[in-house]
């Protein structure tokens, strides 16, 4: 995400990976980049080292995880066909 995802955001899509298989979930950034030349990046805590909205959303995700997990490790879902496309607007 380069913009601040909405409430509930992130773990629509990370229950979405879970329920499609995925085994895990990894959450690329654990701060915001202070400088450098990559794209501003928001990450899990905020700029000031504070535990702002997306820590307590990581961090409720990680319970609501824990207590589907052994239920649902290693499961698959079986994939009959897929769709590519391509906007090359």
């Amino acid at each position: 995400f380069h913009e601040r995802p909405e409430p509930g955001e992130l773990a629509l899509f990370a229950l979405l990976a879970v329920a499609r298989g995925a085994d895990g979930i990894l959450h690329f950034r654990d701060r915001g980049c202070h400088f450098g030349a990559e794209m501003y990046c928001l990450g899990v805590v905020e700029h000031d080292s504070s535990r702002g909205r997306t820590f307590r959303e990581v961090a409720a995700l990680g319970d609501a995880l824990s207590r589907v997990g052994p239920a649902v490790l290693g499961t698959h879902v079986p994939v009959e066909f897929a769709v590519a496309a391509g906007d090359y607007e």
